[in-house]
Order: structure tokens, then C-alpha cells, then sequence
């Protein structure tokens, strides 16, 4: 059902961009493509500074719970002193709403007023003031923090230890992976789209005026030129087909941005992600035991902390029934995906010796810098590829117009 209402949503944005779509092309025929391209690079810019500003209020946060733990004070009078000192007032808040109209015209008053981080802060307050602890009030504003913090939390509250939980956390973190990958990601699209522009040009205003010419000198257009111009012929005359192909693909990418479910079962990047939910896991896991947490109840915990994904809470669950008939954990987080078969050994050895809190504690960040690696490989490698594969296509066509204009010359001469 889950996988459903995201494919659903995601169709939904597609066709409302669609539409958005079709409105400049009516408004401003062929140059609404430089319109469109020119919006995709200003709110990619602004999705950009949206996800860099979140990270950093979200590490501002970890550091002010860090230190509020740390020193043995209030965390809500911290929070308190943290939220006085914060911006404010009514100049602040006319450039904001002035800036917000020019993004979108009321986004301000009708999203922004009663979301942004102070308001939520305010929120938070409220409710750690009102008898609610620390983990039950990020469960209600999960915002304001990373899901690292708000496992971490749950765990430290669970086992009295939350200064050990804290920092616990690793350094490299899912949005810092997004946080560096976007400008590529933004860069590839941006020249795609040119690409796409400049063919589609090509195709509707340049490719019959070719015919005709040759046409009108009775002459035969070159045998590569012919290829490309009957691709693009067909291209043309079967939009509907590419368009839903269009329209599926970027329902599913969108679904994958929002269904931790489908991001799970994506193709290469759900092995990262994987990879990266391992890693969580086996770092908590080992820091709940390292607390002096008895097995089946440091799972429970983490069971009920909402943090993992569907997938692996069902893993999760067959771990916690395997470790209640009796199994031992090594050869459970291997037969329940938790761990590669390389790593039982491991853990058998560290549980014989009395360390396995250690030992997981040290996989379950391996495991991160794994995710961390290879997920810089893969935008590495990916991405000139596919600069590789435009210029591949860009050079096609530039050929395929050049040797008409070629022969073209040497008849007439």
C-alpha cells in the first residue's frame, strides 16, 4: 500500500509539472524551453541551499543536545537560551516573505508560517516544558534533527547513557552523501536539458528545411544522415509512448525519494542504502549493549524506534525471533541480511571474548564508510559517463547535419 500511494504521488507532481509544462509551451512556443530550463537551474539552486540549510540547523542541533548532556543542564532551558538568541523580527520577516513570493508566490503565509525551524523549536519546547521527554518530543518534530539523533536519543533514554548515544553518531551522514552529489546531479540535468533543447530544435525546425532543400536539388541525403533523420522522423511521430515511459520513470524516481520502501528495492542505490541501514543498526545495537542492555531488549527498542525502513524492520523482527529460540546473534544478523557472511567470524570471536559491543560498534561504522565510499564511486564514475554519453549524442548529430552540407557544396560546385 505503501509502495502504491508514493507511485501515486509521484504520478501526481509528474503531471502537475506536465501541465505546468504544456502552459509555457503555449505561452511562449519554442522559447519556453529556455524558460523551463532556466526555472529547473534556479530551483535546483534553491533545493540546493533548502537541504544545505536543513543539514546545518540539524548539526546545530546535535551539537547544542551534545553539550546540554554533556554539562548536566536542562536540555530545554539550552534550547530556550538557543532560541533567544535567534534572529527575529518584523525586518527579518518582510525580507523573508518578499524573498519566498519571488520563489513562489504564497509560499510564506501559506506553508512557511508556523514550519520554519523556530516555530518548531518553539514547538519542541513546549512540550519538553510540559512533562514530554526529549525522545517522545523529536518523535512529534522529527525535523529538527537527523534520524541518527533521534535513534541515538531513544537509545540513551532507554539505557540512561544518552551523553555515550550522542556521540555515538557518525560523522558522515546520509544528507552530507545528497549535500555533495547534488551540484553533479544538477550539472548533469542542466546539460541534458540543453542537449534536449538544442535536438528538439533541430528535429522540428531545422530537419525539414534539410529535406526540402535536398528535395527541391534532387539530390539523396547521405546514409548516416538518413539514420539519424528517420530516428528522429520516428521520434516525432510517436510522442505518446516516450512521454508515459517519461511520466513512469520520474513517478518512480520521486517515489524512491520519499518511500524509505522503495528506496530499499531501487536498483544500485538501494544497495547503499542497505549498506547504510547495516551500518546504523549494528552501531546502535552494539551501543544499547554496551549499556548494559539485556539482547531482546535493546531490539525491542530498536524495533519500536520507528527508525529503520519497512524491509528491515522485517528483518529485524526474524532477528529477534531467531535470538528467542535460542540462536545466537552472529549467526542471526548473518541469515537475516544484517551482516555479510565475512563478518560472523567476528563477532563469534568478540562474543567469546566478551567484546561484541565493541565489535559491533566497529562494523556498524565500517559499514558506513562503505556506503560513504562507494557512493562516491558511483557519482564519479556515473556522471562522466554520461557527460560521455551527451557528447556522444551531440557529436552524432552535428555530423549528421554537417555531411548534407558537405555534399550539398560539392554538387552545386
Amino acid at each position: 500500500m505503501e509502495f502504491l500511494k508514493n507511485i501515486l504521488k509521484g504520478l501526481g507532481f509528474a503531471l502537475i509539472g506536465l501541465a505546468l509544462l504544456c502552459l509555457i509551451f503555449f505561452l511562449f512556443n519554442f522559447l519556453g524551453f529556455y524558460f523551463v530550463l532556466l526555472l529547473c537551474a534556479f530551483y535546483t539552486w534553491l533545493a540546493f541551499a533548502f537541504f544545505h540549510y536543513r543539514y546545518v540547523r540539524q548539526e546545530e542541533m546535535l551539537g547544542l543536545l551534545q553539550s546540554a548532556v554533556d554539562s548536566n543542564l536542562p536540555v530545554a532551558a539550552v534550547l530556550r537560551a538557543f532560541l533567544h538568541d535567534r534572529p527575529s523580527g518584523w525586518t527579518r520577516e518582510t525580507i523573508l516573505a518578499v524573498s519566498m513570493f519571488l520563489i513562489f508566490p504564497g509560499y510564506y503565509w501559506f506553508w512557511h508560517r508556523g514550519r520554519d525551524f523556530d516555530s518548531r523549536l518553539k514547538l519542541l519546547l513546549e512540550l519538553l516544558e510540559s512533562g514530554f521527554s526529549l525522545s517522545e518530543a523529536l518523535q512529534v518534530h522529527p525535523s529538527l534533527v537527523s534520524r541518527d539523533v533521534l535513534l541515538a536519543v531513544a537509545l540513551g533514554e532507554s539505557s540512561g547513557k544518552i551523553p555515550e548515544a550522542l556521540r555515538a553518531i557518525p560523522r558522515w551522514q546520509q544528507d552530507r552523501f545528497w549535500l555533495t552529489s547534488l551540484p553533479r546531479i544538477a550539472y548533469v540535468l542542466a546539460v541534458t536539458s540543453f542537449t534536449l533543447i538544442v535536438v528538439g530544435f533541430f528535429m522540428v525546425y531545422i530537419l525539414p528545411r534539410f529535406k526540402k532543400i535536398f528535395m527541391d536539388f534532387s539530390l539523396q541525403l547521405p546514409a548516416f544522415s538518413r539514420k539519424v533523420f528517420d530516428t528522429a522522423d520516428f521520434l516525432l511521430g510517436t510522442p505518446f509512448p516516450l512521454l508515459f515511459l517519461f511520466l513512469v520513470t520520474l513517478a518512480i524516481f520521486m517515489a524512491a525519494i520519499w518511500s524509505s520502501t522503495v528506496r530499499w528495492y531501487f536498483p544500485v542505490a538501494g544497495t547503499l542504502y542497505r549498506i547504510q541501514v547495516q551500518g546504523n543498526f549494528l552501531r546502535m545495537l552494539g551501543l544499547a549493549l554496551q549499556s548494559q542492555e539485556s539482547l531482546p531488549r535493546a531490539l525491542a527498542v530498536l524495533l519500536g524506534s520507528g527508525f529503520f525502513p519497512t524491509p528491515a524492520r522485517m528483518n529485524l523482527v526474524k532477528l529477534i525471533n531467531h535470538v528467542e529460540k535460542g540462536g545466537s546473534l552472529p549467526s542471526g544478523l548473518e541469515e537475516n541480511g544484517w551482516t555479510p557472511p565475512a563478518m560472523k567470524g567476528l563477532f563469534e570471536a568478540a562474543e567469546r571474548l566478551g567484546n561484541l559491543p565493541w565489535a559491533l560498534m566497529e562494523a556498524g561504522l565500517q559499514r558506513s564508510r562503505v556506503a560513504s565510499l562507494l557512493a562516491n564511486r558511483l557519482t564519479f564514475t556515473v556522471f562522466p559517463l554520461m557527460l560521455l554519453a551527451l557528447g556522444a549524442l551531440v557529436g552524432m548529430i552535428a555530423v549528421a547535419m554537417f555531411l548534407p552540407l558537405v555534399e550539398l557544396i560539392m554538387e552545386l560546385a
